[in-house]
């Protein structure tokens, strides 16, 4: 807790010395992802106001950034997860601020204008959101958040940070990506008030980053207002996943997972996109990558008898076009 308290204490000493604060849209990754941020950032207007937030980098890494990305840059030294970093968002930012994830391709830069208007009672715009039979929550990853409702929620007295929440505590030396806290008896009024039934004594639901959030939110007066038709992965229906205009891959830091990556990203398509970017990128980035280059074509190797790097691109394409992509958004992807 302390750590987490000094990291936060220098983040504030960063973010103070940022000469705009207006509109950010913060970056996190972690280490060995640098090919996923380079192609997002690729359909990143010059004009956005992005901060880099990077996490457990090596040393080679850090330097690469600071020397190659003209963006601010602020480094975390241990492990955490995304809802931490949330967390010290929502409690440092001054103005609205928003969140775009590595492996999310904003094909339209419109987006991003349309993305910073925000009504007096939104909460956030959102892409995208998944829908259960009891409620429609955000999905995280692009999002533009209302710092007068961020503001709102912690004089609230409901006590709810952006972590995920379950009734069972997740610990971080466990599974840490799953790491939650746990819900306590006034937050459980909350959601019995809010959603019908949707939290039972067995604690069989958990609420994921942000959901909580959003919950109190709506308990004071705010609502979510989504910018497309678009659902979250968990949703299932793909045909609402994707669009011409902007991409979410999902699941991209477990790339090498070839168990996850199935069951995320149909035919590989997600280590098969990951080949494609280290290729490309490979000459321009840190060493250290040219051995994550070696080890995703040994998982490639692993369920094909050869890897060719057109193959690759076909399949990819092959991939989006059954999706309805067109055509153009598919190049733009590829190239």
């Amino acid at each position: 807790m302390q750590k987490w308290k000094n990291w936060m204490n220098r983040f504030r000493i960063f973010y103070s010395a940022l000469k705009k604060k207006e509109n950010i849209f913060y970056m996190f990754f972690t280490r060995g992802l640098l090919f996923w941020v380079l192609k997002s950032l690729s359909f990143v207007p010059q004009e956005v106001n992005l901060v880099l937030l990077g996490c457990n980098l090596d040393a080679d890494e850090i330097e690469w950034i600071r020397k190659n990305l003209k963006l601010p840059f602020y480094h975390i030294e241990e492990y955490h997860q995304d809802s931490d970093v949330w967390e010290c968002l929502t409690q440092v930012n001054e103005y609205h601020f928003g969140w775009l994830d590595i492996d999310c391709f904003v094909l339209n830069p419109r987006f991003f204008g349309k993305m910073i208007v925000l009504e007096p009672r939104t909460f956030a715009n959102t892409v995208w959101s998944i829908q259960n039979q009891f409620h429609e929550f955000m999905c995280t990853y692009f999002l533009f958040l209302n710092i007068d409702c961020v503001k709102s929620v912690y004089e609230s007295g409901l006590d709810i940070t952006p972590h995920a929440y379950s009734d069972i505590r997740v610990q971080m030396n466990i599974s840490p990506d799953f790491a939650c806290k746990v819900l306590n008896e006034k937050h459980k009024r909350l959601v019995s008030d809010t959603i019908k039934h949707y939290y039972d004594d067995n604690g069989k639901y958990q609420f994921d980053t942000l959901q909580l959030y959003q919950l109190a939110a709506e308990s004071i007066g705010y609502s979510i207002h989504k910018l497309t038709h678009l659902r979250g992965y968990i949703s299932m229906n793909m045909d609402r996943y994707f669009s011409n205009d902007i991409i979410h891959i999902g699941a991209s830091s477990h790339f090498l997972d070839i168990s996850r990556t199935n069951k995320y990203s149909e035919h590989f398509i997600l280590l098969k996109l990951a080949y494609l970017l280290l290729c490309k990128y490979n000459t321009i980035l840190p060493t250290s990558y040219k051995l994550t280059l070696k080890l995703t074509r040994f998982k490639l190797l692993g369920i094909s008898q050869s890897v060719n790097l057109q193959k690759v691109e076909e399949d990819i394409r092959k991939y989006f076009t059954e999706k309805n992509v067109n055509a153009a958004s598919i190049e733009k992807i590829l190239n």
